[in-house]
């Protein structure tokens, strides 16, 4: 265990509960949710879906999550005109001796080409941010070091437990995105 991941070895040490840590499950729960429900409006030709956001609210117990899951009509955006290219899309970028590893929790094309690079944020929300994070300027250089083709961007952040009337930050980026 130590070879693999020292830290991880240190907290089995000190008698550190083990498995996922409850910060991210919460966030890998709501992932797989999100992709159910984009899988299930892209597949019946709808933008949004009451019934189903409702029903998957229904069968959880915890009261955040019931929130978030109730919202989904109002903060998945689901457009007919837009190529779905990937949920939870996995990348793997060797740069400078180090693999770069990493996962998209949306993407999609505009009809223009623009690709739309989407981070479903369930941490807290800090206030409206100015600029795109490191973690989505991120996504779009490795988006734009395995698909060349790929030249402009718009990034966008989605809090679903936010006030569904506040849009979510988005920025265009374009060229110049890179991970050599």
């Amino acid at each position: 265990m130590y070879r693999d991941c020292p830290l991880k070895f240190r907290f089995y040490e000190e008698g550190a509960p083990q498995g996922a840590v409850p910060l991210f499950a919460f966030g890998t729960e709501f992932h797989r949710h999100v992709e159910r429900y984009v899988a299930a409006c892209q597949e019946k030709g709808l933008t949004q879906d009451y019934e189903l956001a409702d029903e998957m609210a229904a069968a959880v117990t915890d009261s955040r999550m019931k929130r978030a899951l109730a919202q989904l009509p109002l903060t998945v955006i689901i457009r007919p005109d837009l190529l779905p290219m990937g949920m939870e899309t996995s990348f793997e970028l060797p740069i400078d001796g180090w693999l770069l590893r990493g996962r998209i929790d949306r993407v999609e094309v505009e009809p223009d080409g623009t690709v739309r690079i989407i981070d479903y944020k369930t941490g807290f929300r800090p206030q409206y941010p100015k600029e795109p994070s490191p973690q989505l300027l991120l996504y779009a250089a490795a988006w734009a070091t395995l698909h060349p083709e790929a030249v402009r961007f718009r990034l966008r952040q989605v809090w679903p437990e936010a006030d569904p009337m506040l849009p979510a930050p988005e920025w265009v980026v374009e060229d110049g995105l890179s991970l050599e």
